[in-house]
């Protein structure tokens, strides 16, 4: 299966500037249930475990996250990343 097909791009341009990485994955998580979530500056990547949830996601071309309407349309796979933590 292609990841691709399970992609969701949102595009939130600054939007949601002024809420953090935790608030928006929490908006996310209320509305799908994805396997991966991937937050940029200005694009929300959603891969879903299924080619059948992306469809149904983009159902309606966009998506209101706290009450602001973004525009989705589909997009490459969630990237891996890394994160090393010191304390």
């Amino acid at each position: 299966m292609d990841s691709c097909r399970r992609t969701v791009n949102i595009h939130v341009g600054r939007k949601l500037a002024n809420k953090s990485k935790d608030e928006i994955l929490e908006e996310i998580l209320t509305k799908f249930d994805p396997v991966a979530v991937q937050q940029s500056l200005d694009v929300i990547r959603v891969t879903f475990p299924s080619e059948e949830d992306a469809v149904l996601a983009r159902r309606e071309n966009g998506i209101r996250l706290f009450g602001l309407w973004c525009r989705m349309d589909g997009g490459p796979p969630a990237t891996i990343i890394h994160l090393r933590l010191s304390l």
